[in-house]
């Protein structure tokens, strides 16, 4: 025996209603879903992109690229014509021209090396001049002082717990849909 069911609509309208209905409040929830997916990642960017934070990774590069040059300056008159100058010069010049966070992670590492380097021979060439010392001492500080905010900043793993959620469902179906990217990371490439 072949059971059958029948189902009867006393309103075929209605049910049209009811599924449109139930079609809006998904699309709705959805909708909303993707708005507080893109406020997060704005939210999480800006630890990395907003220049007037103190905390954000954008500030301190800034505020290093400046100790670089202040060191140069001290440099141009206690050892003109070092080759160091340069170094240190070109590490900031390839810092503030970095188009992508991964160039900029380099960048920042070269720029370290190029400090020290520079730092260095301006200790030595200094030896008695304790002002000097005491601001190149200051520099030095200020410089490691950005390096150790930018470490303990948070934005590599979250944003790396973003893109992870991001790749899952249902995001993925929709994400690109409506504009949201992956996060890049402020490492090496």
């Amino acid at each position: 025996m072949d059971s059958q069911i029948t189902v009867y609509v006393r309103n075929p309208r209605r049910v049209v209603a009811y599924v449109i209905s139930a079609a809006l409040v998904v699309l709705a929830l959805l909708i909303s879903q993707m708005k507080a997916l893109s406020a997060e990642r704005d939210s999480i960017d800006l630890q990395f992109s907003d220049a007037s934070s103190a905390g954000s990774i954008a500030y301190n590069l800034a505020k290093r690229a400046t100790d670089s040059v202040n060191m140069v300056t001290m440099a141009n008159k206690a050892v003109p014509g070092d080759p160091a100058i340069d170094g240190l010069q070109n590490s900031r010049t390839a810092l503030e021209s970095a188009a992508s966070r991964a160039d900029k992670y380099t960048a920042n590492q070269n720029l370290t090396i190029a400090f020290y380097a520079l730092f260095d021979k301006l200790n030595t060439a200094l030896k008695g001049d304790t002002q000097s010392l005491s601001v190149l001492s200051g520099l030095k500080a200020d410089f490691d002082s950005c390096n150790a905010i930018i470490s303990h900043n948070t934005f590599n793993a979250d944003a790396a717990k973003f893109n992870k959620k991001l790749g899952g469902m249902p995001y993925s179906l929709f994400a690109s849909l409506m504009g949201i990217q992956k996060l890049e990371l402020f490492e090496a490439a």
